[in-house]
């Protein structure tokens, strides 16, 4: 049997230790010694079964290395000393570290740098990778490379052309690359430090997020901490859940060491710190973009909306098609002033002139929808103005299917008549379900059907002006608006800016799905400040108006056509028996005359017996 100082001689040689500077303090690992055989430019592909000895944070000591004096300080030294003697080989990831160690302490350094490269495998798909390194060189300048930056604001979805990039916008990018390479080493802290728990749970974490592998230290130190973001069983499918709970007991003391809640606590404040610089970047991105506006003439007012005006690169014709993303910048009710333009005099009211001035300068391009307001703002502004008008039948893909679509134009042009086309004025009143014919058209069935028109033109417009309104809260919250009708889209603006109020015809619940119900209040408090400016409740009672309106006039259409079809009823039924008299009173004469003619033939047969003197009885 070999003896004690043989085993001791043999744990040493199989055993080495792992020197690791975590974003929160240094860590020293111990791992099986053999496993140093293979290539060293293997370790990080395949890093061995680690344990956890010494954790020293960052908070509790300095930094312990001296890299000016060449000297480690006295904490570290004893730690050291204790777990490698000097037989133990330590893995460490600086050569000037190897050189103060083996100098100071005479413990044999093997110096392994960890690529970046290679933790990846670890951290999402999406992760900025290798790009890194060429991105902290570049973009540290002042005089930043432009084309680096732009690939690295692209990997998070900033749609950046060169023109656009500002020094705000470089620094922005400079503070979230620091705060995606501080994640990074957090990532490749804990990828290091939870191998083993993971092995031995049987738990696949190729596409964990940094949230889920600080979660881990936490749940298995500290089961019932409350969690700032996302609790473990959001994050967690069900087994892998069940896998760290099963397994949490038996790394309980080790993990302690590392202080699981601080360590989850930088990993939430990196997040806080990602997402405020995101937001900022897409606000610094958005100003950027070549700004347009757009002119829109809406039922109530005047809404002028700002938008990315790089979406005029594309055909004009398709500008409704495809409408690009609108944010309402101001609203002229109808009701606090008059039409602010005057095309007799070919002017333009100060309100509107000065809110234009103030938005769009003599540079930005003005959408409008009208030749004559083109000419009135370019000739008394200076702005440049698009003249886009908007066709009924491009609105029509957002309103219901039963729409009365292209066919109204026409309509309006015939029936505003005195002398109206009964045509289509029938065509009209069957696409209302009322089962007209030509006799049963008079002037009170016609007045009514050109005020029912009105009403539906109105009722157009607000459609229209609501479909452009809720456009983008409509994409964010990813809402199929296909089949929906008037009610639904004047209901959306009132439940974001008036969660609390009541409703006068159909309460939300009655006009949504459940997901689309959960859709809109999930997103509503990001638009709530954006369409508080329309009057959201002046809007809603307009339609109700509307709604009423239509109401009364197809009920007092129907009651119209119902008497008409009781006249023509009555006037048939009069036609029929007068006819049916007729032919009575014709029989009865035919009936009379033969009898008249039967008496004749009597009395002429009687005479001219008399005459030759024969018996009439004979």
């Amino acid at each position: 049997m070999p003896s004690t100082a043989e085993n001791s001689k043999i744990t040493n040689e199989a055993s080495a230790m792992l020197l690791y500077e975590a974003p929160s303090g240094i860590a020293i690992f111990s791992f099986d010694g053999t496993y140093l055989n293979n290539p060293v430019k293997d370790f990080w592909a395949d890093i061995p079964q680690l344990s956890l000895e010494e954790f020293i944070k960052s908070e509790k000591a300095p930094y312990p290395f001296d890299l000016a004096n060449m000297s480690i300080d006295d904490n570290l030294t004893k730690s050291l000393t204790r777990l490698c003697g000097s037989e133990t080989k330590l893995i460490v990831g600086s050569a000037q570290l190897k050189a103060i160690i083996e100098n100071e302490l005479g413990i044999t350094c093997l110096c392994v740098d960890v690529p970046d490269c290679e933790v990846i495998q670890c951290s999402p798909k999406n992760h900025v990778g290798t790009l890194l390194a060429e991105e902290k060189s570049k973009m540290g300048k002042r005089d930043f490379d432009v084309e680096v930056l732009i690939k690295f604001l692209r990997q998070h979805d900033f749609d950046v052309k060169p023109e656009m990039v500002s020094e705000s916008v470089a620094e922005l990018a400079r503070l979230l690359l620091d705060v995606k390479l501080c994640e990074m080493e957090h990532l490749k802290f804990l990828s290091i430090l939870l191998k083993d728990f993971t092995v031995t749970s049987g738990i696949d974490t190729t596409n964990w997020r940094l949230f889920q592998f600080a979660t881990v230290p936490k749940m298995i130190c500290c089961p019932r901490s409350s969690y700032e973001i996302y609790p473990p069983r959001k994050i967690f499918s069900r087994e892998e859940f069940r896998k760290i709970q099963a397994n949490a007991s038996g790394y309980k003391t080790h993990f302690s060491k590392i202080g699981a809640l601080s360590v989850y606590e930088d990993v939430v404040s990196l997040y806080s710190k990602r997402c405020s610089l995101l937001l900022d970047l897409d606000c610094l991105v958005e100003d950027a973009k070549a700004p347009s506006m757009l002119l829109y003439e809406a039922p109530s007012g005047i809404a002028i909306f700002s938008f990315d005006g790089t979406s005029l690169d594309n055909s004009v014709k398709d500008f409704w098609a495809n409408i690009p993303r609108l944010c309402l910048e101001e609203f002229i009710k109808c009701e606090k002033a008059p039409s602010p333009f005057d095309p007799a005099n070919m002017s333009i009211g100060d309100n509107l002139a000065e809110i234009l001035t103030r938005l769009c300068g003599s540079e930005t391009k003005l959408i409008v929808g009208r030749g004559l307001h083109k000419a009135i703002i370019e000739e008394k502004l200076g702005i440049t103005c698009l003249c886009v008008d908007v066709p009924d039948c491009e609105v029509i893909q957002c309103s219901p299917k039963n729409h009365v679509g292209t066919l109204l134009a026409e309509e309006k042009s015939k029936m505003g008549k005195r002398d109206f086309d009964v045509e289509v004025l029938i065509k009209f009143l069957r696409q209302h379900d009322f089962d007209v014919k030509p006799e049963m058209v008079s002037e009170s069935v016609a007045e009514l059907a050109r005020l029912l028109l009105d009403v539906k033109l109105c009722e157009m417009e607000h459609l229209k002006f609501l479909c452009i309104l809720l456009k983008d809260f409509i994409v964010t919250s990813g809402i199929d608006t296909t089949n929906w009708r008037l009610f639904q889209f004047a209901t959306v603006p009132k439940m974001i800016c008036c969660p609390q109020s009541s409703y006068e015809i159909y309460p939300p619940r009655k006009i949504f799905s459940r997901e689309e119900l959960r859709k809109i209040q999930a997103n509503a408090s990001r638009y709530k400040t954006h369409f508080s400016k329309i009057g959201a409740l002046s809007v809603y009672e307009d339609v109700v108006s509307l709604y009423s309106k239509r109401c009364s006039l197809l009920l007092d259409l129907d009651c119209l056509v119902e008497d008409a079809k009781d006249t023509v009823q009555e006037d048939q039924t009069e036609i029929v028996e007068n006819k049916q008299a007729r032919d009575t009173g014709n029989e009865g004469i035919r009936n009379s005359e033969q009898l008249k003619g039967d008496d004749g033939m009597v009395r002429y047969v009687a005479e001219i017996s008399e005459i030759i003197g024969v018996d009439e009885e004979v």
